[in-house]
C-alpha cells in the first residue's frame, strides 16, 4: 500500500478533540486521524447500503445515528 504524506491545518477545536482522543487512547495523531477515516468511511458505507446504526445509553432509549447525505 503507497503512502503519503499531506499536510492538514486544524481550527482549534478539532484540533483540541484530537489532542484529546490521543490523550485518552494513548494513541498518536496520526493514528487517531487514520482511525478516525476508517469509522467515518464504514459508518457512510454502511448507512448507503441500508443499515441502521444505533445508538445505546445506559438508562437511556436507543437512538438512531442519521449521518447527512
Amino acid at each position: 500500500m503507497a503512502k503519503k504524506q499531506i499536510n492538514v491545518r486544524f481550527d482549534g477545536g478539532t484540533l483540541e478533540q484530537i489532542e484529546e482522543l490521543s490523550e485518552l487512547t494513548g494513541k498518536t495523531v496520526s493514528e487517531i486521524l487514520r482511525e478516525s477515516v476508517n469509522l467515518t468511511n464504514w459508518l457512510y458505507r454502511e448507512r448507503d447500503k441500508g443499515t441502521r446504526i444505533l445508538l445505546e445509553r445506559p438508562d437511556s432509549d436507543l437512538r438512531e445515528v442519521v449521518l447527512p447525505r
